[in-house]
């Protein structure tokens, strides 16, 4: 079982019991989600919002933090062999857990579960999503220079965030831009604001948009 699964979570626990915005010189690093959603920073790291209903009065928030706890340090023991789930358990000058918990709350009958990743992977695999056939496989960012030197390029047809038809050479312009591939669906959010997209994404706002399922997405931002 994981995190992804909450409604079976808490029908078992029955028994036991953001606006992101940009400039220049300097972007700020603000992941206020609303609903389930998957955040990419600049340097590639993620984090990743689970929001779901929890208004019944027999779940036990304490029993799902204990839960969540233990996912998160069996999933950072297999894969760096450190048993912690918070990055403040970490000492100083250590690397980067491969997940941390970064919030988990409650209010207004919704629980809401923050985990900070070192890359999306680490977020799609401790949550199964690349499981089921319309979930979500894989998730990578690049700038448009560290693309071009590694040989790779972009398919399909793009538009900017005002629908009209771009060319790739208009895309792939400036070196300075982040590109983001998505395989799968997902709610995607960027830290910067998006430029230009596959057309079979839906956009949401500048620094938000939806992915489709079983599909390759291109998202490019600056």
């Amino acid at each position: 079982m994981k995190i992804k699964r909450f409604a079976a979570l808490f029908m078992a626990l029955i028994l036991c019991v953001g606006v992101l915005t940009g400039c220049e010189q300097e972007k700020t690093d603000v992941f206020e989600p609303t609903r389930s959603s998957l955040y990419i920073r600049d340097d590639g790291t993620a984090a990743g919002a689970e929001i779901t209903s929890f208004s019944e009065a027999y779940y036990s928030l304490a029993e799902l933090k204990e839960y969540v706890e233990e996912l998160v340090i069996a999933y950072n023991q297999e894969k760096a062999g450190v048993a912690h789930a918070y990055a403040s358990d970490l000492a100083e000058g250590a690397a980067r857990l491969p997940v941390a918990i970064g919030k988990l709350t409650e209010s207004k009958g919704n629980v809401t579960l923050i985990l900070e990743c070192a890359t999306p992977a680490d977020y799609i695999a401790i949550n199964d999503l690349n499981l089921t056939s319309d979930g979500l496989k894989a998730v990578t960012s690049y700038t448009v220079e560290q693309m071009k030197a590694a040989g790779k390029s972009l398919s399909g047809s793009f538009i900017d965030v005002a629908g009209e038809a771009v060319t790739v050479d208009k895309v792939l312009k400036k070196d300075s831009y982040h590109v983001v591939v998505c395989e799968g669906a997902t709610v995607l959010q960027v830290q910067g604001e998006i430029k230009y997209m596959s057309t079979n994404i839906t956009y949401v706002n500048s620094a938000t948009v939806e992915t489709p399922a079983g599909e390759v997405s291109y998202i490019v931002y600056k």
